[in-house]
């Protein structure tokens, strides 16, 4: 069953494609200044993630990421989330001391 769904519009008929959890579903558009590259994937938590980047085409472009994330999750709540996650082991680090606990406890 398809977890993923895209579609195209060009100048034919649309087309659809699906992706399941374990392939995902990378989509390339191209022009002949490069192209833009989007991937959808489960990560190991199953949360659906995405990533968006510009990648060469036929000798011209550029390799740049211009986002990443979780589907569904807005960019600033998600730069806030990173922040806590890196903060974590600081402030379990500083209880610990302030408690005396050790490390191995």
């Amino acid at each position: 069953m398809s977890h993923f769904y895209g579609t195209l519009q060009g100048e034919c008929a649309k087309a659809t494609r699906c992706g399941t959890r374990s392939s995902g579903l990378i989509t390339i558009a191209a022009s002949w200044d490069g192209a833009i590259v989007v991937s959808l994937w489960v990560d190991q938590k199953g949360c659906n993630r995405y990533t968006v980047k510009q990648r060469d085409w036929k000798g011209n472009g550029i390799n740049e990421v211009i986002a990443e994330g979780i589907i569904g999750t807005p960019v600033h709540q998600l730069a806030e989330q990173i922040k806590a996650a890196e903060a974590e082991p600081a402030l379990v680090a500083l209880a610990r001391a302030a408690l005396g606990i050790r490390r191995n406890a």
